[in-house]
């Protein structure tokens, strides 16, 4: 069985297959899939499922194509569930929204060297996923994967931009009252919102001044009444939960769907709710992750979605 599955771009193949063959001089399984001949959509869709729910660690190469890439997103995301994911930054990118959290080993600067510090963590990361005895320095006991540790109490960065910007919040009706504390602090950060009926989000008097009723008018127009709404934004901020992913929610798909014509989308998940969930033509590299998002607790993820406002 391969260990070790390297996630990663065609376009980075040569240094996946330094880093495979450096795993592979060091005893490591490893399974680094190849872009092949037609059919490769079916090879990675049912071969690369079963190695990745198999292997014992998930290896993902970020660089500019793969920030981008559907399938290494996909995989990502399978390894971040599985807590296995160890993450290596290979290009100077920012990595995608939903991952920005978690420790990264740099290898940039790694050209095969054993000694690389970067290297050193990636190893010592994937002995503890593979139950092997580490041997880097204490120094070295590697966080890859885990998420970064911030102060609880930290404030959010308010954007200059903030009281211009707009967002119109698409989002299942029944996840309004999980949405209060997210919502609190884009309000508190100077954004204006819409939400269609706020008043069942259960806001304080104070945070409801800054929510404006989008109004959707049901019956033969309310297409056009989110149209209309949306036109008046700046942004459609959606909210992906396991409710909003289950079942046809015409609406909820539908307010998406304006702000991806628009270009005015952002996404983030309250669930931990998967790629293959969601579903094209929605998935791209800015989801960002708040599935463990506590009320009155700065989080990361957030403060990075807020800033990708400006």
């Amino acid at each position: 069985m391969s260990e070790v599955f390297i996630a990663y771009h065609r376009e980075d193949m040569r240094i996946a297959r330094q880093v495979a063959e450096a795993l592979e001089l060091e005893g490591f399984g490893v399974w680094w899939p190849v872009e092949l001949v037609p059919g490769a959509e079916y090879f990675r869709s049912h071969l690369n499922r079963q190695l990745l729910t198999e292997a014992k660690a998930l290896l993902v190469l970020w660089s500019r194509a793969s920030i981008e890439s559907v399938w290494v997103l996909s995989e990502a995301d399978i390894g971040r569930s599985r807590n296995c994911l160890v993450p290596v930054i290979i290009d100077a990118v920012e990595i995608p929204l939903g991952f920005r959290n978690l420790q990264t080993a740099d290898l940039r600067s790694w050209h095969g060297e054993p000694d690389h510090r970067g290297w050193q963590q990636v190893m010592n990361a994937l002995r503890l996923l593979t139950g092997r005895p580490t041997t880097a320095p204490r120094s070295l006991e590697p966080h890859i994967g885990r998420k970064v540790e911030v102060k609880p109490d930290r404030r959010y960065s308010r954007p200059t931009s903030s009281p211009k910007t707009q967002l119109f919040i698409a989002h299942a009706s029944d996840d309004k009252p999980r949405l209060r504390g997210i919502l609190s602090v884009l309000i508190e950060t100077g954004f204006q919102l819409w939400i269609d009926k706020p008043h069942r989000i259960g806001l304080s008097p104070q945070d409801e001044v800054r929510i404006s009723d989008a109004r959707i008018r049901y019956g033969a127009d309310w297409k056009e009444s989110i149209k209309a709404a949306i036109d008046r934004s700046t942004y459609v901020l959606a909210f992906w939960s396991k409710t909003a992913a289950q079942g046809l929610r015409e609406q909820f798909h539908y307010e998406i769907f304006i702000g991806l014509i628009q270009s005015k989308l952002r996404q983030c998940r309250i669930d931990d709710v998967s790629f293959d969930e969601i579903r094209m033509p929605y998935i791209f590299s800015q989801i960002a992750d708040l599935s463990d998002f506590k009320d009155n607790s700065f989080h990361p993820e957030l403060e990075h979605l807020i800033q990708d406002f400006e």
